[in-house]
């Protein structure tokens, strides 16, 4: 679960935004039929990895609203399954006045919180450099990883996506055993890269 207390003063900040001058990531076309149909995250949609289980847990704290929405993938002989996450937060209750989006740095930040909660996890933990681009025009910050999991003793590797939408952070978070990461995380950052907003903007 990300920490939430290094969110709270960026989400008094967050309003819908125009996206600036940035790479626009598009999923490989091919990648497309490894998805599913699309679902509804507050004010966007986005299509999980086809075939994978479906998890949730939702709560509210510390005066915002948080939910977790997981996805893990059929689990192989080995033991190991993939697993795509999304968390959804947003202020329990807005802040009255004007605001303004995210700064690139903010959104950089709430990335690199993401990841501490795998970096405790693993062992030589290795960050890659952080990206800055947009996703069907939102504006996205991501970064991979990789490290070994203290529990099980085996390489895993990841990936996370930040985005601003409506006053809402999107935190997309994906991983697997190294062996299998290349295919499985190929799909899970194409179910990243699928978010777009549920109604076009006017």
């Amino acid at each position: 679960m990300p920490t939430l207390r290094p969110l709270l003063l960026l989400l008094a900040l967050l309003i819908a935004a125009p996206a600036a001058a940035q790479d626009a990531w598009v999923a490989d076309e091919g990648l497309s039929s490894k998805l599913a149909k699309g679902v509804l995250l507050g004010d966007v949609i986005l299509r999980p990895p086809k075939g994978y289980e479906l998890q949730s847990d939702s709560k509210d704290e510390a005066g915002v609203r948080y939910s977790t929405v997981a996805w893990t993938g059929p689990r192989r002989p080995d033991l190991t399954a993939a697993v795509f996450q999304v968390s959804v937060v947003a202020p329990v209750t807005p802040e009255p006045g004007p605001s303004r989006a995210p700064t690139w740095a903010e959104l950089e930040n709430v990335v690199l919180s993401l990841l501490e909660g795998d970096e405790r996890l693993h062992t030589g933990f290795q960050r890659g450099k952080l990206e800055r681009g947009t996703v069907n025009g939102i504006r996205a910050v991501r970064a991979r990883w990789d490290g070994i999991q203290k529990q099980s003793g085996m390489r895993i590797v990841g990936f996370a996506y930040v985005m601003d939408h409506g006053g809402m952070l999107f935190m997309l978070s994906g991983r697997d055993a190294k062996e299998h990461a290349t295919g499985s995380n190929a799909i899970g950052e194409a179910a990243a890269l699928s978010l777009r907003p549920d109604k076009p903007s006017k």
